[in-house]
């Protein structure tokens, strides 16, 4: 019996498996398991994958994954970011509201915020106990030794659902960057080895690597790796990292 449920848990990740290959995208694939080919006139096994040059894909898969491509350019993007804060005081305000004074540690790489910066608290593990505050002092006496300064944050109460010694979410407004090359999110394809995009270069999409700057909810700056107009891959970048990795065997042949 053991067996027969071993065997049946291992039938269906291999079904999963063969989804996530997207040998349904590719449509004219044989099963899974196999490298994913087109086919010559003749028969013949044709690679999508060419090194050094990305994939070329025939124009029906391009139309079955949904492909859209669009020029980086300049963008206003809000830069946001979260840290790490814990809840070291709460106090009543002279209006008699509560209100909660939490601590956290930035890296000094990123641009510091001022008192009066925008803050959101959100309790660990929670979508819906936030709280809305402002930085009220920025410490700086730890830069030097540890890379880090310190930002003291005073927020609403919640209602009494963040206590003193709690973790927090804290996200906070950095201000406001004229990217010279950002693209929607959308585009970005975050792996465990960095961040990457697709772009269109002739006939293939090949894959970049990519620096990231300032992000908020709809775009991300692009420091280096792609250029102001050079066409990205906005819709549909995930699918080509898949079907890489299917085409070249795995992460461990990824070059």
């Amino acid at each position: 019996m053991g067996d027969r449920v071993t065997e049946g848990r291992v039938r269906g990740i291999a079904r999963l498996s063969c989804f996530l290959g997207l040998v349904a995208a590719v449509g004219m694939l044989g099963g899974c398991g196999s490298k994913q080919t087109a086919s010559e006139p003749g028969g013949e096994p044709k690679s999508l994958y060419h090194e050094g040059r990305g994939l070329k894909l025939p124009e029906e898969t391009r139309h079955s994954l949904g492909l859209q491509t669009a020029p980086a350019g300049p963008q206003t993007v809000h830069r946001r970011f979260s840290a790490t804060a814990q809840v070291f005081e709460l106090r009543t305000n002279a209006a008699g509201a509560g209100r909660v004074l939490a601590s956290a540690f930035l890296p000094a790489s990123v641009a510091r915020p001022t008192a009066g910066t925008p803050v959101e608290l959100r309790a660990t593990g929670s979508t819906n106990v936030t709280a809305s505050g402002t930085v009220v002092r920025v410490d700086e006496t730890t830069r030097t030794t540890f890379g880090q300064v310190e930002v003291v944050i005073e927020a609403s109460e919640a209602a009494g659902r963040m206590a003193v010694g709690n973790l927090v979410e804290a996200r906070l407004e950095a201000g406001v960057v004229q990217a010279a090359a950002a693209i929607p999110r959308g585009a970005l394809v975050r792996a465990a080895l960095g961040d990457f995009v697709y772009v269109a270069d002739g006939e293939f999409l090949k894959r970049l690597p990519v620096k990231v700057g300032a992000e908020d909810d709809v775009w991300a700056e692009i420091l280096d790796g792609v250029s102001p107009g050079q066409a990205v891959v906005t819709h549909g970048a995930l699918s080509l990292w898949l079907l890489e990795l299917s085409e070249v065997g795995g992460m461990a042949n990824i070059k």
